[in-house]
Order: structure tokens, then C-alpha cells, then sequence
């Protein structure tokens, strides 16, 4: 009897942990960052649909504009703000607007209310809306329309699980705002709706990645390449060991960008270096070595120019770059898909750049999971095989 009983408790207090395990709560909305002034120049904020809106002090509920007009002109000015020309005695403003109706700024129409707050020399201009909401319209720009419901489903885990790792730091470091809205962190051009999209956002409702019960900071990028990520160098992997996976994804090989290649003239490669190095390049006679990483990608390149000093005297010389410098003295952040390549000079000193995937390799391989998902893996199998060592948990909501 007594052994039944004791085991009973056992399987209670077990289900109990298992239950209540995860120990992170967050509030069913979310602070986004849609851009930033400085207070040391005049600037606008023009805000688009707007008839209908109000206007009010964070500081006073009384006092409050009505928006009558269809376009309203926010000027910050002399640190003071004016509404399509009338002085307000307004230093930090709330922007409401009816549940489902949208404001446009900077052409994209976004939902939820508007916080405009001076904090020292700066100018936050704060989205706040459901979170739910915001993952949905992440996903209808970070994901692909035409793709299956269950890949939809990947990426609301993802982007959700994103969300509340930011939101988890900037509670810690008392920020203002949780996450930005362009690449930094996740791309947020507002409202979009997909009945997909929405479809897989809530069926997946609440649906994190964990580690040690813990969010993970979900990162994704577009191809891998078959890049190893624990190769890759200058990553903390020791706080983000669920991003170590020691072993390639192949599952992208049939995508354009997992080999890639582009030319640079050598006309334009010294033009470029020069402007970089404040020196007059002549001509680059040859890469004299290259450093690779572990991953294989150029890690520090040498090469071996002719350059004229102020006198006119052609000199030769090796200089010496890293990969982010390389990438700096060419331009080359946004034109290369990714920091994993290896450089060559042709037969007519012309730089050939060779690369392998689009992205930072780290975390899920949009590509190879859409290819995953062709050959029926499910959306838990995916975020498992991409992040080793994690489980997909629940979390709790505290509404706000």
C-alpha cells in the first residue's frame, strides 16, 4: 500500500514539473522600434490615414488632439512639438486608434498604439501591439507566401521565440522598447495579413524554442551553403550553445545561392581599396596569401600592391585585411550573400569572389527546411535538427 501510494505522488509531483517547468512570463504585447531622431536637428514624422486618431500626453489623460485631418505632420522643433503647424505642450505622445484600423508611416500600414517618447538626446518612435500580431506580420515578410502551411508553422516559432528572447533583455535592461523593426533584429514593415500565415501563427500559438527552459535566441538566415556553424568563427558559442551545430545541412543544395560567384573589375577594385586605405592604389599585383578559417571561408587575406605616395613614387606593398574589413574596403555587405567566401585574381588582375550560402549560417537554413518539409519532415523535426539540444515549450502569457 504504502509503496502504491508514494509512487502515486511521485507520477503527481513529476507531472507537476513537467507542467509548470518553464520559468520565463511575458506580457501579450510587444514594443517595436520603427526608427529613432536626434533632438539636435529639426525633424517630421508624418503619419498617413489618420483621420480619427488621438493624440495625447503620456503624462496627462486630459489632455488630448483629435485627428480630423487625413494626414497629420508631427515637427520636433526647439524641443517642442507641432501638429501640422500648432505648437503642443506635449513632450512624450500616445497615438490610439480603433481596434483593426491601421495609420501609415513611411508608406506601410501598421495597427496597435504609437508611443513618441524624448529619452536624453533621442526620439523613440514605438510601435505597441499584440504579440501574436506582430509574429504574424514578421512571418508575412520574413517567409516566403507560396510555401507550405507547415513551413509557416517554422518560421512563428522562430520569430515568436525571437521576440521574447528581445523581450526578455530589454526587461532586464529596462529599455524602452523591445526589438527594432529592420534587420538588426527581425524585418517589420507592419500589418500584413495572410490567411496561412494566420492559420499557422495560431496553431501554434504560444509555441517557443527553449533551452534550459530558457527562450533561445532563434536566429535564421536564408541558405546555409553547407556551412558548418560551429565552425564559423568570432561567435559566443558558450552562451548559445543550442547555435553550435557541429554538423552541415545539404538540404539547400539545390538553391541558387549555395555557390555563388561575382566579378570585380580591377579598375574598380583599386578605385575601391584606395577610398577605403586613403592611398592612391595602382595595381594590385596578386594575393600573396589568404588565411581561412575553420569553416574554410577567407579569414585575413595579403595582398601585394602598387601604390603612389604623395610624391608621385610608385611603391610596392602588402596590406593586409580581414574579412569584415574586406568587406568594408569593396562595399561588399550588401552585395555579397554572406561572409563566407575566398577571393582569387584572374589571368586580368580582376577579383573573383567565390561564396557559399546567403546569411550568417547560424540557427535554421530557410531553404533546407523548405526542402525538409518537401520530404515530410514535420515543423518539430526541422527546429530540432537546427537547434541541437532544445525543446518547444509554452509560455506563459501575463496580459498587459
Amino acid at each position: 500500500m504504502k509503496k502504491n501510494f508514494y509512487q502515486k505522488r511521485y507520477l503527481i509531483i513529476l507531472f507537476l514539473i513537467n507542467a509548470f517547468s518553464f520559468s520565463f512570463i511575458f506580457c501579450d504585447t510587444i514594443k517595436v522600434l520603427l526608427n529613432a531622431y536626434s533632438c539636435e536637428v529639426p525633424f517630421n514624422i508624418k503619419i498617413n490615414k489618420a483621420n480619427g486618431i488621438i493624440i495625447g500626453d503620456m503624462n496627462d489623460k486630459d489632455c488630448f488632439y483629435e485627428s480630423e485631418e487625413d494626414e497629420i505632420d508631427l515637427l520636433f522643433q526647439d524641443d517642442f512639438w507641432y501638429l501640422n503647424g500648432k505648437k503642443l505642450i506635449i513632450e512624450n505622445i500616445v497615438i490610439k486608434q480603433n481596434k483593426g484600423k491601421c495609420i501609415y508611416f513611411d508608406g506601410h500600414p501598421y495597427e496597435g498604439k504609437f508611443y513618441i517618447i524624448k529619452n536624453n538626446n533621442d526620439v523613440f518612435f514605438i510601435n505597441k501591439l499584440e504579440l501574436e500580431d506582430y509574429v504574424e506580420f514578421v512571418v508575412g515578410k520574413e517567409s516566403y507566401n507560396g510555401w507550405p502551411l507547415e513551413s509557416h508553422k517554422v518560421s512563428a516559432i522562430i520569430s515568436r521565440t525571437f521576440a521574447i528572447y528581445k523581450m526578455k533583455i530589454a526587461q532586464r535592461l529596462n529599455k524602452l522598447y523591445d526589438i527594432v523593426a529592420t534587420i538588426d533584429d527581425q524585418k517589420y514593415l507592419g500589418a500584413y495579413h495572410n490567411k496561412a500565415i494566420k492559420k499557422a501563427v495560431d496553431e501554434t500559438n504560444g509555441l517557443v524554442i527553449s533551452y534550459n527552459n530558457e527562450p533561445i535566441l532563434s536566429m535564421y538566415h536564408i541558405c546555409c551553403g553547407g556551412v558548418i556553424p560551429s565552425k564559423c568563427m568570432g561567435f559566443d558559442f558558450k552562451t548559445h550553445p543550442y547555435l553550435a551545430r557541429n554538423y552541415g545541412c545539404n538540404y539547400c543544395n539545390n538553391y541558387s545561392g549555395y555557390n555563388w560567384e561575382m566579378k570585380i573589375s580591377h579598375r574598380e577594385f583599386c578605385k575601391k581599396l584606395s577610398n577605403f586605405l586613403n592611398k592612391e592604389i595602382f595595381r594590385i599585383v596578386k594575393v600573396e596569401n589568404q588565411i581561412k578559417s575553420k569553416s574554410g571561408s577567407m579569414r585575413r587575406i595579403i595582398l601585394k600592391v602598387i601604390f603612389i605616395d604623395k610624391k608621385g613614387k610608385k611603391i610596392t606593398k602588402n596590406i593586409t585585411l580581414n574579412n569584415k574589413q574586406f568587406r568594408q574596403a569593396l562595399l561588399l555587405n550588401m552585395q555579397t550573400k554572406s561572409a563566407y567566401f575566398y577571393v582569387k585574381l584572374d589571368s586580368d588582375s580582376n577579383l573573383i569572389i567565390s561564396g557559399k550560402g546567403q546569411g550568417h549560417h547560424m540557427g535554421l537554413c530557410q531553404r533546407g527546411a523548405k526542402s525538409m518539409i518537401d520530404s515530410c519532415y514535420s515543423y518539430k523535426e526541422i527546429l530540432k535538427f537546427y537547434y541541437p539540444k532544445t525543446e518547444i515549450i509554452k509560455y506563459k502569457i501575463n496580459k498587459n
